[in-house]
């Protein structure tokens, strides 16, 4: 199979990728679908709410992130936050929390995929869900 990224050869061919799995030959490499999005809720206990502020503003501060790993927005809300991360995987997420405590404790990572305006991405991903459901039949 001609690496061609995420296109309809792609998704009708024997590709071990799936809807919601990638596989390292083609889905991750230049030219192929963009590395994946992340949301993260973190919660807190309201009584944590002063410690989480100081550790926002060491991670702001501190955090080294590896080349392949971009923070792309914080939206906060009482006793919490959504952030939301590219990174090859949700590993390498959870290592970057793992100085973080109160960050990781509740955090819940969750792999998401832009839907508006359409990406190259959720195209694929929603040719893939078709193919899947016909198959069914």
């Amino acid at each position: 199979m001609i690496k061609i990224g995420a296109s309809i050869f792609h998704i009708l061919s024997s590709s071990p990728c799936s809807i919601w799995y990638r596989c390292e030959n083609c889905c991750e490499t230049a030219g192929g679908v963009e590395m994946p999005m992340y949301l993260i809720t973190h919660k807190w206990p309201a009584d944590k709410q002063i410690d989480a502020m100081k550790e926002a503003f060491r991670f702001f501060n501190e955090a080294k992130l590896p080349e392949d790993v971009e923070f792309l927005a914080s939206y906060n809300f009482n006793f919490g936050a959504y952030t939301m991360w590219k990174a090859p995987d949700k590993d390498s997420i959870e290592k970057i929390m793992e100085g973080f405590p109160i960050f990781k404790k509740e955090a819940r990572i969750t792999e998401i995929v832009q839907s508006y305006p359409p990406t190259m991405e959720y195209t694929v991903r929603m040719w893939k869900m078709i193919v899947k459901m016909t198959e069914k039949g």
